[in-house]
């Protein structure tokens, strides 16, 4: 499935979501599919674009990361506005470059914004990305 969607400066962005191709018991409610979310998901017009894909494919978690660019807080949290039953994580996000009060902050101000429907990956990087 292939969807573009334009951000608010009117760059145009492609998304490519496929289709899975799910087991028969795919309907039960312990089957996770999960999506890694792309670093570059800052645009709220972007990301409601691809979470709205995704959910229509039935994924049901979604992950994000950091190395440059975006935080990996922002994208979980437009996407826990967008699909209230989902559920999201950090798969690494870097403690050495926010420090533990700021990682705290976010991490509860996620856990607020997906209630019982979040996990914090946290992680140590690598050199060149602490050091900036």
């Amino acid at each position: 499935m292939k969807h573009s969607t334009t951000d608010e400066a009117g760059d145009k962005y492609p998304l490519s979501l496929q289709p899975v191709n799910r087991p028969p018991e795919a309907g039960r409610p312990d089957l996770d599919l999960g999506l890694a979310i792309p670093l570059d998901m800052a645009s709220p017009a972007v990301a409601r674009t691809f979470f709205e894909s995704a959910d229509e494919l039935e994924y049901t978690s979604f992950w994000s990361g950091e190395i440059d660019g975006a935080d990996g807080f922002t994208p979980l949290v437009l996407g826990a506005s967008i699909l209230p039953k989902a559920r999201f994580g950090t798969s690494i996000v870097l403690p050495l470059i926010r420090g533990a009060p700021l990682l705290a902050q976010q991490a509860a101000s996620m856990a607020t914004a997906a209630p019982g429907r979040f996990a914090l990956g946290i992680g140590p990087g690598s050199s060149t990305i602490v050091k900036g």
